[in-house]
């Protein structure tokens, strides 16, 4: 299994160091896989780009997801603002091959090329990674694995990131994180929002990490939303943060039964305190269907 990461990884890395270097001339061998050699070909097509702007624009674009995912009774929706031509935030969403889905978001340190590179490096990761690992947490784990084994010059950074599995059937949910901010779940039984707390290093920040798995169950008209921190560290003309205690009660507020309405409502009362937002901004907004929409409940 590690060659299996590795090998492909490794021609990733190249890569980040030959575009860090501006040799475009370097090309990625045909990989296996459909998802890998797609993968494989957007950074070659990076490659032939010099402008920097150009580049950001083949690899972000290529990276994302599409902003609506449905399976069984689960809607969700995503979205990712960078505030530079290029950001550090990713997010990922995707079916497993059973009832269940993924959903992943992380958040790379800085901006620019080297951010973009590392988004990259993290999506083969998780393409590799999320058939053939048991758990969110064993996931994590083998994604710093691999930014330790592969930290270079051109790969220095450190990664934020968690990752969810749901069951669309049963609602059964596993999370683990890596050092990124709390998730809210809005639970519609008890009228409560309130932050998903579990503990964890940022994927390649040290050497000995543990990642630990949380369970939770999503009953319908249960909502959860997992962001960038972004969000939370917006400013007003006074410099005043906007804070998680204020996060908290605004997206407790913004409850509706289409996940993009959550979405928007919960932008739009970000941008209305801050002048001008500061850093990416990311959001993805999960709700189990099956229950009437209350308006906003409390902490």
């Amino acid at each position: 299994m590690a060659r299996q990461f590795l090998e492909p990884l490794g021609w990733f890395s190249m890569a980040a160091g030959n575009i860090n270097g501006r040799n475009f001339r370097f090309r990625i061998p045909e990989l296996e896989g459909d998802e890998l050699g797609r993968l494989g070909c957007i950074l070659n097509d990076t490659l032939g780009s010099l402008e920097e702007l150009d580049l950001g624009r083949v690899v972000q674009a290529s990276l994302l997801p599409a902003s609506h995912f449905r399976q069984g009774r689960f809607t969700v929706f995503g979205k990712s603002q960078a505030m530079t031509d290029l950001g550090g935030d990713y997010f990922d969403i995707f079916p497993l091959g059973d009832s269940r889905f993924g959903v992943v978001l992380g958040d790379v340190a800085g901006h620019g090329v080297p951010a973009a590179l590392m988004m990259a490096f993290a999506k083969a990761g998780v393409l590799i990674g999320r058939d053939r690992s048991g758990s969110p947490a064993q996931l994590l784990a083998l994604l710093h694995d691999l930014f330790l084994r592969n930290k270079r010059k051109t790969m220095q950074r450190v990664m934020t990131m968690q990752y969810l599995i749901i069951d669309s059937e049963s609602g059964a949910a596993t999370f683990s994180n890596a050092g990124h901010c709390y998730p809210i779940h809005l639970s519609c039984a008890k009228e409560i929002a309130s932050f998903i707390e579990l503990q964890g290093f940022p994927l390649g920040s040290i050497k000995r990490a543990t990642f630990r798995n949380k369970d939770l169950q999503m009953a319908p008209g249960d909502i959860l939303v997992m962001y960038s921190d972004g969000f939370v560290e917006a400013r007003d003309s006074a410099g005043r943060a906007f804070g998680f205690p204020r996060w908290l009660r605004t997206v407790g507020e913004c409850r509706d039964k289409d996940p993009q309405a959550v979405y928007e409502k919960v932008r739009a009362a970000n941008d209305a305190f801050t002048e001008e937002p500061g850093d990416d901004l990311t959001m993805v907004v999960i709700r189990a269907d099956g229950e009437d929409v209350k308006v906003g409940f409390g902490v």
